[in-house]
């Protein structure tokens, strides 16, 4: 049978590597060759059971084999690294310290390993099949259980009638209480399986009252466990296993009889246990995490239903539901979200990896729209799905957020966060985020949206102690996404205070496969502040676009806008027409139309810039931003009727001007056709409102605004923009 496969190939592999280990040059090839297999195949095998290469699992048993030696005390450790095939006493001294933490001369000084059995190495040695060649071999390590004064060997005929108090318990108190359990744990010796995280599927209960659905629970077990399989960082104990070491389930440590409990046996940190139902012509599956070593329930499940004569599909849904589970348990302890159907969440990571690599890529909104569809109580990629709806759209995603009944806590102040900051009441989103670090101290969600609020409105302390203070998350692709807000902000934050000596060490410190768009735009600004030349600042350009052209056309306008911040007009000119001259000799479908007005803009052809607005206006007359624009070069050309005349052509509001992604108002755009027109107190006039009634998200682009140029030596202005203390907020807390 299918058991003798699968479990004895791992036996045999383990019994070949054992008998051979003298031997200096055995490896994968040798191995494979032994069982009859591929290099590949047997690789394959090898990693799927025990996630290891076919070279680390030699090395593993190789390292078993020493630890036996040594607290034997025999021989020497030249003799034993000659014994085991390693090369030389000094790679062994190696690999050994690599696995185990200490060396080889320190664990036969001691003659014990209980200080070792929280190393991954012994949770390779727990796995079952191995371990039973490996004791038959004489390679054998005594594990003291955690001392467990409950009895009560018959839990499984009652789990499923019991609540889980994890959710229905202050969650601080989980936290308090599960890192007293860890503790208590490490200090009694228990064997740690670290990285190897082992899930148990048990065959469902059948208690529909109907024999004939008895196969269900054995089909439900196998399917599941085999697909765990899949997971990244996850293993399942196989079908086979399971059943054959059913009957020790509820023998627990130190067992009057002696007797082994299932978790030795086969290795596993949880299992999934629960039972079927029916109930008229639907079928339930009631479900259940416990903890493998105390069995003791961790998580249950929301149950799951279907027609009965749709059986497979709702067993799908419990899988998916389950490997939403595997995935996220750290984050579902904690209270941060319930499980999420597993497919619905690799939608959702696909649309945050998709963010970053810059602003609002179209297909980062397709899959959020996917994963919400595919489970609409799933609360994140609706959060972000706002970050791309327009207002009308967008309320009604919160609206849907709002009514979901399962919400949890941690949700539901990211959902709050997002209330105050499209209602632009920004002090209430910052304390909301604030708040929250309290609770999730490096939940990055929170600490990026409070370090980009804090920025925006002026403090920039605030900002930087907030990034300080984060990891950086640079292990997976959507760890890039947190990371491009991170440098962003934290650089703009260090630009706001005038410290860009530290700005630029910041930047060249980050490794280069972890840059990301925001980065040439942020070099170029902290080059033209610490006045590099423009020769220096050509070279940097031609470094980051590599002979794109879009890029480097790009890249022109962005050092043109940052010199004529600067008020150095002939190099602000210099790059503006380089910039128009690469936008010009692009085919018309890859150049956007207001890259080229920007770069016209800041050439100072004002004139030829507004007949190339007019000129797009005549294909799409009710464009809003091509109106907004033509309104400002009027004001740059002293033509303050035709400005207003453009302005007051606007039909809305509020609007969402390509500068931008957030919506501006008509106060603070009108402000700025004032400011061009060097009427400084009407400027400010309206400034002053639009901070008043909370109309921009950032009122850090204030003093970053090439139309509010004209405003940047006037003290009024100079007193609006200055970084602010941020005690008023952290006080109020």
């Amino acid at each position: 049978m299918e058991r003798s496969v699968d479990s004895g190939f791992i036996k045999r592999a383990t019994e070949v590597v054992v008998s051979r280990l003298d031997q200096e040059g055995f490896s994968g090839n040798e191995l494979a060759g032994s069982l009859g297999l591929s290099r590949e195949q047997t690789h394959r095998k090898i990693k799927q059971y025990t996630t290891l290469s076919s070279g680390k699992f030699i090395r593993s048993i190789r390292l078993l084999k020493a630890c036996v030696f040594l607290m034997e005390g025999k021989y020497s450790i030249s003799e034993i690294s000659y014994k085991l095939g390693f090369d030389t006493p000094s790679y062994f001294n190696k690999c050994f310290r690599e696995e185990l933490g200490t060396s080889p001369g320190e664990l036969k000084r001691k003659g014990q390993i209980d200080q070792l059995k929280d190393k991954e190495l012994f949770s390779f040695y727990q796995l079952p099949e191995i371990k039973e060649v490996l004791q038959s071999k004489g390679i054998r390590f005594e594990v003291t259980p955690i001392k467990k004064s409950v009895e009560g060997p018959q839990w499984l005929a009652t789990i499923s009638h019991k609540k889980i108090w994890l959710i229905l318990g202050v969650p601080i108190l989980l936290i308090f209480s599960s890192m007293w359990y860890l503790n208590q744990k490490k200090s009694r010796g228990v064997v740690d399986l670290g990285n190897n995280f082992r899930i148990a599927v048990l065959p469902f209960s059948n208690q529909t009252g109907d024999s004939s659905m008895g196969q269900v629970g054995d089909i439900a077990s196998s399917w599941i466990s085999g697909q765990i399989a899949d997971l990244e960082g996850a293993q399942s104990v196989p079908y086979f296993t399971v059943k054959q070491y059913q009957s020790y389930i509820g023998i627990l440590p130190e067992d009057p009889n002696e007797r082994p409990t299932f978790y030795e046996l086969v290795g596993a940190r949880y299992f999934i246990s629960g039972y079927y139902f029916l109930k008229g012509q639907k079928i339930y599956f009631d479900t259940h995490l416990v903890d493998a070593h105390s069995q003791e329930p961790t998580y249950d499940l929301p149950i799951i239903e279907g027609p009965r004569d749709s059986i497979m599909e709702v067993i799908e849904e419990l899988r998916l539901k389950i490997a939403g589970l595997i995935t996220n348990l750290e984050e579902v302890k904690l209270g941060k979200l319930k499980p999420p159907n597993y497919e619905a969440y690799q939608f959702y990571i696909k649309g945050l990896s998709e963010l970053s690599v810059g602003f609002y890529p179209s297909d980062a909104l397709k899959y959020f729209e996917k994963a919400s569809e595919l489970e609409p109580d799933f609360v994140m990629p609706k959060i972000f799905l706002t970050w791309f709806y327009p207002e009308r759209k967008r309320d009604s995603v919160l609206q849907s957020i709002e009514a979901i009944s399962t919400i949890t806590d941690y949700e539901r102040r990211v959902y709050l966060e997002l209330y105050y900051t499209y209602t632009r009441n920004y002090p209430e989103a910052l304390k909301v985020s604030l708040r929250s670090l309290k609770d999730y101290p490096q939940d990055y969600y929170f600490n990026m949206e409070a370090a980009h609020t804090a920025k925006s409105q002026f403090y920039p302390y605030l900002a930087i102690d907030i990034l300080s203070q984060i990891h950086d998350p640079l292990n997976s692709n959507v760890g890039l996404l947190w990371h491009y807000f991170k440098v962003w902000n934290y650089t703009e934050s260090l630009n706001m205070l005038g410290r860009y000596e530290e700005t630029l060490a910041y930047l060249e410190s980050i490794p280069k496969q972890f840059y990301n768009p925001s980065l040439p735009g942020l070099f170029i600004k902290v080059y033209v502040k610490l006045d590099k030349s423009k020769e220096d600042v050509e070279a940097l350009i031609h470094r980051f676009a590599q002979s794109n052209q879009v890029l480097e056309a790009e890249y022109n306008t962005a050092a043109a806008y940052e010199f004529g911040l600067k008020d150095q007009k002939n190099i602000s000119i210099f790059f503006a027409k380089k910039a128009v001259a690469g936008f010009q000799s692009l085919p018309e479908k890859k150049g956007e139309v207001f890259d080229l007005v920007d770069a016209l803009y800041l050439s100072g052809d004002l004139n030829t810039a507004k007949d190339y607005v007019r000129q797009n206006l005549t294909v799409d007359p009710d464009n809003q931003d091509l109106l907004i624009y033509l309104a400002h070069l009027d004001a740059a050309l002293g033509k303050e009727k035709e400005a207003f005349e453009n302005f007051n052509k606007m039909e809305d509001n509020l609007i969402v001007w390509r500068r931008h992604e957030y919506e501006y108002q008509s106060d603070y755009l009108k402000a700025r056709l004032y400011a061009l027109l060097g009427k400084k107190q009407e400027s400010m006039k309206l400034l002053n409102k639009a901070m008043e009634k909370g109309q921009l998200k950032h009122f850090y682009d204030f003093d970053r605004d090439i139309f509010l140029k004209f405003l940047f030596d006037y003290h009024p202005f100079q007193q609006m923009v200055k970084p602010r203390e941020y005690t008023d907020i952290t006080d109020s807390l």
